[in-house]
Formats: structure tokens, sequence, C-alpha cells
């Protein structure tokens, strides 16, 4: 068994803590991204609602959600 320095065990958890915060289906930045200027952005969310009866059973329902706004420069 080799033994590590009190430094190395840190790095070595602080680098574990930093790469599984990475989501690679948002590009692998961790959710940050820039804004471009001049540049029109719209986002749409859609959010999932089951509804559960007895006698009718279930019925999922997507709500859509549509977010549009301009990110202009400032002069």
């Amino acid at each position: 068994m080799a033994s590590m320095r009190a430094e190395e065990v840190l790095d070595a958890v602080i680098e574990k803590v930093k790469c599984g915060s990475v989501n690679p289906t948002l590009g692998g930045n961790g959710g940050r991204f820039a804004w471009l200027s001049n540049h029109d952005y719209e986002i749409q969310i859609k959010t999932r609602i089951t509804v559960k009866d007895e006698r009718s059973g279930t019925f999922p329902q997507d709500l859509p959600q549509l977010i549009f706004f301009p990110h202009q420069r400032l002069p």
C-alpha cells in the first residue's frame, strides 16, 4: 500500500469534486454561458404534470413555457 501526503489527498478530493460538478449535457462548462450582445434569445422550458384518478387513470400533460428576450449592447 502506497502512502500519500495530506496535500496529495486534498488535491485528489478537490479534483474529484470539480470534475463531478460538470454536466456534459450543458457543454461541459458547469452550466455557465455567455450572453452575446445584439442577439435575441429564446428559452423553452417544458413541465410535465401528471394527474392520477382511481376511476379514470393518469393524465400526463406537457406544459411548454417560452421565454423570449433581446440582449442589446449598452451604448
